[in-house]
């Protein structure tokens, strides 16, 4: 255990050597993430050297356009695929070179989903939905009945329990859904556009019952991909992606500035227009983000690996300054730099 700043950090130490410091705070950290799909021939990388630390008890929200990694970052928490390289330490535990069988278990146990399109069944009703994830995992009838009765009260649809989803409204299934993914009691929900078919009353009534699950259950984190930024204020925190990495400077305004949220509200591409140029804050380091291509070949088969904060005269309050090597697959070249990196 070492101490920062007054925040206290846990050490993590590879066999190589390699040295991480976990915020014991945090339910998340994610360490210079890369997920590389090969279709053919053809290499897309969905995340290049993404950096991520989610307390726990927090709603986080991830935003930005289609094709930026949202889902991916969201697939490689859930353990439903693995990282090209990087690190994720969910609860000071390093998923990241999990088997198979090691990652079932640790969804089993960690992870809630809610999909965009529900993923109910549809010849159960929504108690026997709530039911079906309980029974796969050996829970007792009685256990079973008493934690389905806990869920459909805190989604408030108690008196729908008998209920077919074709007999529900889109909001209803959602909250369904929702409590369906809460019946082995994980200390993380992922939810991917859990109101993308919603529309605005429902889809604030859906985020509601988010803001509630952690009201009730504090320890619970949730992370919640979106396009809709209307629905700002359901979130601890708001964090945007672009081109596979947390941009720095739109998360410091969608965290700090709620007077341009506001005039701006559901209407993405405006706010962004009229966020200021962040680009002279400390103007003798790029940001992580800008890192995309080989400074030798201008090849952008990069991976960025994060190697340690540098102490410097007049720290940023908002950024860390990190030494980073960029590694690039297409010319061989390896090259040291600094970046700075958003404190999350």
């Amino acid at each position: 255990m070492i101490e920062r700043d007054g925040t206290k950090f846990t050490t993590y130490e590879e066999e190589s050597g390699r040295v991480f410091n976990l915020d014991p705070d945090a339910c998340i950290t994610i360490f210079g993430l890369y997920k590389v799909y090969k279709r053919e021939k053809i290499e897309v990388v969905a995340l290049r050297g993404l950096n991520l630390r989610v307390k726990r008890g927090e709603v986080l929200m991830v935003v930005g356009p289609s094709g930026c990694g949202k889902t991916t970052l969201l697939n490689l928490i859930g353990g439903l695929d693995k990282p090209t390289a990087g690190k994720i330490f969910i609860d000071g535990q390093d998923i990241s070179d999990l088997n198979f069988d090691a990652l079932t278990v640790y969804r089993r146990k960690k992870i809630g989903y809610v999909f965009q399109f529900l993923n109910l069944v549809k010849s159960l009703n929504a108690y026997e939905n709530i039911e079906l994830p309980l029974i796969s995992m050996g829970v007792p009838e009685r256990a079973r009945k008493s934690r389905i009765d806990e869920l459909l009260d805190v989604v408030g649809l108690k008196e729908r329990r008998l209920h077919y989803p074709s007999e529900l409204s889109g909001g209803e299934q959602q909250r369904i859904a929702i409590a369906t993914a809460l019946a082995n009691n994980p200390s993380i929900i992922l939810a991917d556009e859990p109101t993308g078919e919603l529309d605005s009353s429902l889809a604030h009534e859906v985020m509601a019952v988010f803001k509630a699950l952690v009201e009730k259950y504090p320890e619970i984190t949730v992370v919640i991909v979106t396009h809709d930024i209307s629905l700002k204020n359901y979130a601890d925190r708001i964090v945007r992606m672009r081109d596979g990495v947390i941009d720095e400077s739109l998360t410091l305004q969608y965290t700090k500035n709620e007077e341009m949220l506001a005039a701006n509200d559901g209407d993405l591409e405006a706010m962004e227009s009229s966020i200021p140029d962040f680009s002279n804050v400390l103007p003798q380091f790029p940001s992580i983000s800008d890192i995309k291509f080989c400074q030798k070949c201008n090849g952008s088969h990069i991976q960025m690996n994060v190697l340690r904060s540098i102490d410097v005269e007049k720290p940023h309050p908002l950024f860390s300054i990190m030494d980073a090597i960029v590694i690039c697959s297409d010319c061989q070249n390896m090259q040291k730099i600094r970046v700075k990196v958003f404190s999350p």
